[in-house]
């Protein structure tokens, strides 16, 4: 079918192979859903006042809203078709996000 990826199956792949997957912009909307579904509105993430007085100067996204969009994203990568079963993850928080900010994921056997 056009558009789809091949399936992949445990002895198709090797250690080391990697999958990108698509890119996604993070918008406000992302994080006032968050915020909303979680009841977590720290102000770090939802007043602009506090936050703007903060190391970042700005609002940040949640660690875990990062991570819950990233999820989405693997699963548009081409890898995890049904056939392949995530078995680790390791995050690494290297900076901040913020509203405005585009994402990829790289997933690695």
């Amino acid at each position: 079918m056009a558009g789809t990826s091949p399936i992949l199956y445990w002895e198709d792949l090797t250690p080391g192979d990697e999958f990108w997957s698509p890119a996604r912009t993070l918008t406000e909307a992302d994080l006032v859903w968050f915020c909303s579904w979680t009841g977590d509105w720290l102000p770090i993430h939802s007043d602009e006042e506090f936050a703007r007085q903060s190391e970042f100067g700005r609002r940040i996204f949640h660690g875990q809203a990062g991570y819950a969009v990233a999820t989405g994203l693997v699963s548009r990568s081409g890898l995890h078709n049904g056939a392949i079963v995530v078995l680790e993850v390791t995050l690494r928080y290297r900076k901040p996000l913020f509203i405005g900010d585009t994402i990829r994921v790289r997933s690695r056997v």
